[in-house]
């Protein structure tokens, strides 16, 4: 349900003058921590017109923001492109970015992003920790479901809120049986464009619904501690959290096989590791420059795993 909902939404947001929009949208809101002249690295594996690397490509560019974006994906080659480029913003997978703090720590190798456009749902509070600790940047994010042109909300830097995209969307709660709460009350979040009524999406992310004004001034509504509500093994979701927190990691997959519990790890050397599940298969091996590619450019990994 939730995928066939997603994909309505996202066909009726791929019309030509619904793209224009999203970009002008994605612009204005980049204007605020990008000026003409500085670069911003893109990080995505679809590079496909109406995604939304390019969404955020084209915006960039509208605002006079050079745009670099690497053709290999590998930890290896981002890194070296971070590097050179001297790109003072990146946008991409939180885990991707993440990442990329622990090797440039890792390698000695001095980043200059300033600020972090983080997309999908707002990620969860220790990965934006984390990154702000590797970095030293301010973290953005991009309320953006799925790969394409649904960008229905934005961050700013003045509280832990979304801004919902008022002016093309609504935005209730429902709880599990499908009825609409009040306001401040914690469910499922339904996206629906106003110009279609009929188009409701039913995320499987749960969050409140704030109307007051931000502290930034903005009147649009406002969506607060977003968390995925998914059915998913939380025990899971708590290991996954508990190993990338540690610097000694650079990626992460866990699952449960036929087996039991799996691990697979890729270690930055020299670095101490955390204690593993006894019970658990494990595969620990250390970086590997020349072939490694993050785990979330792979195309069967359990995202879900890390929405913690």
């Amino acid at each position: 349900m939730y995928i066939d909902d997603l994909r309505r939404l996202e066909n009726a947001m791929s019309t030509p003058e619904m793209v224009d929009q999203t970009i002008d949208y994605l612009a204005g809101n980049m204007k605020k921590f990008l000026n003409p002249g500085e670069k911003l690295m893109i990080c995505f594996s679809n590079r496909e017109p109406g995604n939304i690397g390019d969404l955020l490509s084209r915006a960039a560019k509208k605002i006079g923001v050079a745009v670099v974006a690497p053709e290999d994906l590998r930890w290896k080659t981002l890194l070296k492109l971070a590097f050179r480029s001297r790109a003072v913003a990146i946008s991409g997978p939180p885990f991707v970015i993440l990442g990329l703090t622990k090797l440039s720590h890792y390698t000695k190798t001095p980043l200059f992003f300033r600020n972090v456009i983080t997309v999908g749902y707002r990620c969860s509070n220790w990965i934006i920790e984390g990154i702000q600790k590797g970095l030293d940047c301010q973290v953005w994010g991009c309320l953006g479901p799925g790969s394409g042109p649904l960008v229905s909300g934005f961050t700013c830097n003045k509280e832990a809120v979304i801004h919902v995209r008022d002016e093309l969307f609504q935005v209730e709660i429902e709880d599990a049986s499908g009825n609409i709460l009040p306001d401040g009350e914690s469910g499922y979040v339904v996206i629906t464009p106003k110009a279609m009524p009929h188009l409701r999406y039913h995320t499987a992310e749960c969050a409140r619904v704030r109307r007051t004004p931000c502290a930034c001034g903005c009147t649009a509504p406002l969506l607060m501690d977003m968390y995925s509500g998914e059915d998913v093994d939380k025990d899971l979701e708590q290991l996954g959290r508990e190993l990338m927190l540690w610097t000694s990691i650079l990626d992460c997959r866990l699952s449960n096989g036929e087996s039991g519990l799996e691990i697979e790890l890729i270690v930055l050397p020299g670095d101490k590791l955390p204690k593993l599940p006894s019970c658990a298969k494990r595969v620990i091996r250390p970086w590997d420059p020349e072939k490694d590619v993050p785990y979330w450019f792979l195309p069967h990994w359990r995202k879900s795993v890390y929405n913690s």
